[in-house]
């Protein structure tokens, strides 16, 4: 685990700073404010508090658009962990930003011949891209 993280350290610093920026500006910026496209999703919070959820309840067309069973899904794991939050959307994408930085920071190096001050600066635009408030 050592030699990882010595051999990786460049990439971790990167990442680490470039990911921290990334969820303290998410959260200092966003604003709780419930999306229009959940309203049709409401359907499902009586039977789901109820025990009576059922698949077909949720592939239903009436809660939401036919073929939305990972968005329904996602919308009862936002009900029952986070309270029905706007934040959840922003959780969602840090971690989706995360894996895809750390995916290009990793694959540049393995195209990197040489460790100089050009990649570093390329590596520094890998985590300037991956964790831009363009982002949200």
């Amino acid at each position: 685990m050592k030699a990882a993280i010595k051999k990786y350290k460049f990439e971790i610093i990167f990442l680490t700073i470039g990911f921290v920026f990334f969820v303290w500006f998410c959260n200092s910026f966003m604003v709780e404010i419930p999306h229009l496209a959940w309203f049709s999703q409401f359907q499902l919070l009586e039977p789901f508090f109820n025990k009576r959820l059922d698949l077909i309840k949720i592939l239903s067309v009436k809660c939401g658009t036919h073929g939305l069973l990972g968005y329904n899904l996602l919308f009862l794991l936002n009900t029952v962990c986070f309270k029905m939050t706007t934040f959840f959307d922003v959780y969602l994408n840090d971690v989706m930003v995360l894996i895809i930085g750390a995916v290009s920071a990793f694959q540049l190096r393995k195209l990197s011949e040489k460790k100089d001050y050009s990649y570093l600066i390329a590596l520094f635009l890998v985590c300037l891209t991956a964790f831009s408030a363009i982002q949200l």
